[in-house]
């Protein structure tokens, strides 16, 4: 309860994933670039998200793909849905050739 995670908050795990690790890791430092701006812009999102990363993931590289991610955690919900909403409509300018992602709503592993 104190660190606020799960079951007192809920997460979403952005995901980064390509062939190049540097355009990878560029992409992942736009990314959380573009998630702490947007937090700190706005008063609702700054008392309720905090923005965890970015990161390699755990397992960097699996079948050649280097993994990125960046944690949102956050209550209540519905403020979480809208910053991952207006985060999203960002993304794509961010990401560099190659480059996929993914979001995952109240992950179950982090690897």
């Amino acid at each position: 309860r104190e660190l606020n995670y799960p079951p007192f908050s809920r997460l979403i795990n952005f995901k980064m994933e390509g062939n190049s690790k540097s355009r990878t890791a560029a992409s992942a430092e736009r990314i959380g670039e573009l998630a702490h701006s947007l937090c700190d812009k706005t008063s609702s999102y700054r008392k309720a998200i905090e923005v965890l990363g970015t990161s390699a993931s755990p397992w960097e590289k699996i079948k050649g793909k280097y993994r990125y991610q960046m944690l949102v955690k956050g209550f209540p919900l519905t403020t979480l849905r809208s910053f991952a909403s207006q985060l999203l409509r960002q993304i794509p300018a961010a990401l560099r050739g190659g480059v996929k992602f993914y979001v995952d709503v109240d992950p179950v592993s982090l690897l």
